[in-house]
């Protein structure tokens, strides 16, 4: 391995710790059940699709309720918390950067469809969801980085020079 790759790999993990340990305030416990969605009881259809399956996007109950082991991704809704997220549930399973592009386009129309205060702009999506995937296959914190949760307050962590710079970037 080249002297490069290996600063590369050193700075990746020194940041990517930095970015993990960073404390998070706790302002809503995402585990408790959320209000009742009655929609949920008669459509449990695919909000979309991607080029490898269908995309449902849901409270937590309601997800956890059809989760299955397929092709298709199951986002969680937690826009409606102090800080708003979206969580993308096996996240690692995507690999393919064409497909995580089309999904952060699903998830920026759903937002625009469905208005919140959850505002993120692609560069960071992309950014914190290729750092989850290596991280989870590096075997770092697997509990952590095998969902990304794409919440506002990271914005300004996954815009930063060095992820750039880690990924490659201009």
């Amino acid at each position: 391995m080249n002297k490069t790759k290996i600063k590369k790999i050193i700075l990746f993990i020194t940041t990517y710790f930095a970015i993990l340990l960073t404390a998070k305030a706790k302002t809503n416990n995402k585990n408790e059940l959320y209000p009742y969605n009655e929609k949920a009881l008669y459509d449990i259809s695919p909000y979309s699709s991607y080029s490898n399956g269908y995309i449902y996007i849901s409270d937590i109950q309601t997800i956890k309720d059809i989760i299955v082991d397929s092709n298709d991704l199951y986002i969680i809704d937690f826009r409606n918390l102090d800080d708003p997220d979206i969580c993308i549930c096996n996240s690692y399973k995507i690999k393919s950067c064409e497909e995580i592009k089309e999904i952060i386009n699903i998830l920026l129309e759903y937002e625009k469809e469905n208005p919140s205060s959850w505002n993120r702009s692609k560069e960071s999506l992309y950014n914190e969801w290729i750092m989850h995937n290596i991280g989870f296959e590096l075997g770092i914190e697997i509990h952590r980085t095998r969902n990304v949760d794409l919440n506002n307050a990271d914005q300004e962590k996954f815009e930063s020079s060095i992820i750039k710079m880690i990924l490659n970037k201009k």
